[in-house]
């Protein structure tokens, strides 16, 4: 279905015939309307990028302005030489006694021993 059909016209312009123009005229604005649609978009985004820049700058002043106090407490505080001295290990002390670490208890060997309690609990029960 052709919906554009061109007449010649003796004076050499075109005479143009739409067939349903209503249905172009609706598809060209919702065209325009998606080209405003993201025209807008693009807007704020450059809107949002301008914010980030700005953001960026006010960061890079801040930083810019801790870092100088930072110095200038630093220049103002006294220098105190931190360094501790070194211990050696004196032979006059006698090595610590050893700490017997107990064996993490098998599962094996932790139901035997619930069995034992239980059959103690039982006995006593009983009498």
């Amino acid at each position: 279905m052709k919906q554009i059909k061109a007449k010649h016209k003796k004076d050499g312009g075109f005479f143009i015939r739409v067939e349903n123009p209503a249905s172009i005229r609706v598809s060209f604005l919702e065209g325009n309307k998606k080209v405003l649609q993201s025209m807008r978009l693009f807007q704020e985004f450059k809107e949002i990028r301008k914010e980030k820049i700005e953001h960026r700058k006010i960061l890079r002043r801040t930083i810019k302005q801790i870092s100088a106090n930072l110095n200038m407490l630093k220049e103002s505080l006294p220098f105190i030489d931190m360094a501790l001295p070194k211990e050696k290990p004196s032979e006059d002390v006698e090595a610590e006694p050893e700490v017997k670490q107990e064996k993490p208890q098998t599962v094996d060997h932790i139901e035997a021993q619930l069995r034992e309690i239980e059959q103690k609990l039982s006995s006593i029960s009983k009498q």
